[in-house]
């Protein structure tokens, strides 16, 4: 009896350390939940152009605006260094990254030519219009807390796209150590001004 008693002692003792483990660590994970900043959802915005495009624009599309594949993610790329991505995993995009893009430059085009000219993506075009294809080939903040956009654009024209104008740019910001949102705002502005290149080319020499 007595060595029934003794394992029963035993088990107990050796179970209550595992089980008060278990408990710490419930808790542990329920206060790291509890601790966890909230996931915020960003977007771009268009852009007042800095001048007047004068001048005639023959109507012209934005029909693709296309991105490198690592900024195609649903997580925010707020830096690169060396080889290394940096990415903030509580910032999100509300959408798609290329398509956000994509309206955030229309609407910036919109603000910059005659009323009438710009046909909007995916919009029916009349007889003649011109096609807009834009590249990002860059866009992130570096170590030294600079934001760089690099970008070409091309209008096609005629049948069979016999006729091509092709530009590039590379438009810099300071963003210092802000934080995300404070970024894609920067974001926003190099858009607008790459607009503003792109409007400026669309006018017939």
């Amino acid at each position: 009896m007595k060595n029934i008693m003794r394992a029963i002692d035993y088990r107990f003792r050796l179970r209550a350390p595992l089980a008060a483990g278990s408990i710490a660590l419930v808790a542990t994970f329920v206060t790291g939940c509890a601790h966890s900043p909230p996931t915020q959802y960003l977007t771009l915005n268009a852009v007042a152009p800095a001048t007047a495009v004068t001048g005639n624009i023959r109507p012209l599309q934005l029909t693709a605006v296309h991105i490198p594949p690592e900024l195609d993610r649903q997580q925010v790329v707020v830096g690169v260094s060396g080889a290394r991505l940096i990415i903030d995993n509580n910032s999100r995009w509300g959408a798609p990254l290329a398509d956000l893009m994509r309206r955030s430059l229309a609407q910036d085009l919109l603000q910059r030519v005659p009323s009438g000219v710009f046909v909007l993506p995916d919009s029916p075009a009349p007889r003649g219009t011109r096609s807009l294809v834009v590249t990002v080939l860059q866009a992130n903040t570096d170590a030294d807390k600079i934001m760089t956009v690099q970008a070409s654009w091309t209008i096609i024209e005629g049948q069979d796209a016999a006729q091509k104008t092709t530009r590039f740019a590379t438009l810099t910001s300071a963003v210092g150590a802000a934080d995300t949102a404070t970024q894609v705002a920067a974001l926003s502005r190099l858009f607008g001004r790459l607009a503003d290149l792109i409007a400026a080319s669309a006018v017939d020499r």
